[in-house]
């Protein structure tokens, strides 16, 4: 699909299938198709972006209604390339 791109991380006792979906608005209605199988979901979001932290909100609340995502872990990750801004992670 235009707009992804995909990882596989194996480790002795692990494996990972990781995809980075994007965020574009047009993009968004198509994750649903990636949600079966999930055990967990990272926002990476600019921190310096104030104006789209209410969008996260907003897309995190929608993805938690969908069945397949009810019981994942959601990790976000603000950050920025900025020199003056912060970095945080939190657990949702």
């Amino acid at each position: 699909m235009v707009g992804t791109s995909c990882s596989c991380i194996i480790t002795i006792s692990l494996n990972n299938f990781l995809r980075d979906v994007g965020g574009h608005e047009k993009i968004r209605p198509l994750w649903q198709h990636y949600f079966m199988y999930t055990v967990a979901v990272i926002w990476v979001v600019d921190s310096t972006d104030k104006e789209r932290l209410p969008v996260l909100a907003k897309e995190i609340l929608k993805a938690n209604d969908h069945s397949d995502l009810m019981n994942v872990v959601y990790l976000v990750r603000l950050c920025s390339l900025h020199p003056n801004s912060f970095d945080l992670t939190l657990r949702v």
